[in-house]
């Protein structure tokens, strides 16, 4: 950037004529562009030696470090400025150039003021100026947005893990009591059922052992008067009460049949719910695993 143009801009903001740009003078420019705010940034920035006041050396070093990284955006924020530009313009028409004093400086600043830039050269340090202070607001506008839209998305995705986790829960505890009350109301069933199936099994038995007790009594009493025949009819019905007997005890070790298998399909049924449980846990897992790659995801895209 031309040196010239520096010091022009450097002689506007120097308004005590001291040499040196203090930090009150850097709040007043900064007040008259709207950026009041952001001043101790500007300040900052153009304090290269950090000694707490900025000489035309500094000023020269920060406008040319912000001309190398701004000049791809110089030309939008110029135009931003294009109304403030012009009253600066005629401002400076009106007051004419203001030299800088005699101090450590002095002699370099009155050579380069006896080479003055033409007036319009004066107008584009303006320029530089307000390119300067609408860049660092726009900055700060920037990091505000972003630590906003940050606190929103972190507060958006820890409401909606907490929504996660109690619906896992939820789901974990309803398939937990189907699973046990579906298991206790079969295990119930199946208890009555046989209790009643033994119970009718041992009445049956009951009542043909009391047959064939008397059966066998009236034979001992009535041997000798029962002819051939009557025998026989009483032998065959024995026979056959002892058949019914016999398939009796068969029907019963197949009730014992059934009752073992039932017991391997409860069994079954207590393992697969085992398995279940494994299964919402390892997806309960799962989604903590997502939840936490999309909350490491996000600060990383917030860091960068």
């Amino acid at each position: 950037m031309n040196r010239d143009i520096l010091l022009s801009a450097f002689n506007e903001c120097d308004v005590d004529g001291s040499g040196f740009i203090g930090k009150d003078e850097v709040h007043l420019i900064c007040d008259k562009f709207g950026i009041a705010d952001n001043a101790d940034d500007v300040f900052k920035d153009l304090d290269r030696d950090g000694d707490g006041q900025i000489s035309f050396e500094d000023f020269c070093a920060g406008f040319s470090e912000f001309e190398k990284n701004n000049n791809s955006d110089s030309q939008s924020l110029t135009n931003n400025c294009k109304s403030i530009l012009n009253d600066g313009s005629n401002d400076i028409k009106r007051r004419g150039f203001k030299p800088i004093p005699n101090d450590r400086n002095s002699r370099n600043v009155s050579q380069i003021n006896s080479q003055s830039p033409p007036m319009f050269e004066e107008v584009q340090s303006q320029k530089i100026i307000c390119e300067l202070l609408e860049n660092v607001r726009k900055l700060q506008e920037e990091n505000n947005r972003l630590a906003q839209s940050w606190m929103r998305d972190k507060r958006e995705h820890e409401e909606h893990l907490q929504h996660i986790e109690q619906e896992v829960d939820c789901q974990v505890r309803e398939v937990e009591n189907r699973v046990k009350q579906k298991a206790k109301e079969e295990i119930e069933a199946d208890r009555k059922y046989f209790r009643e199936m033994m119970k009718d099994e041992m009445n049956e038995l009951q009542a043909h052992l009391s047959m064939f007790e008397k059966v066998e009594a009236w034979l001992k009493s009535n041997a000798s008067n029962v002819n051939d025949e009557k025998f026989n009819d009483f032998r065959d019905q024995l026979n056959q009460t002892m058949q019914e007997n016999r398939q009796m005890r068969l029907s019963l070790l197949d009730t014992q049949t059934a009752v073992a298998m039932m017991r391997t399909e409860l069994a079954q049924l207590t393992a697969q719910y085992d398995s279940k449980c494994r299964e919402l846990n390892s997806e309960k897992m799962k989604a903590f695993e997502i939840t936490r790659e999309h909350d490491e995801l996000a600060k990383q895209l917030q860091l960068t």
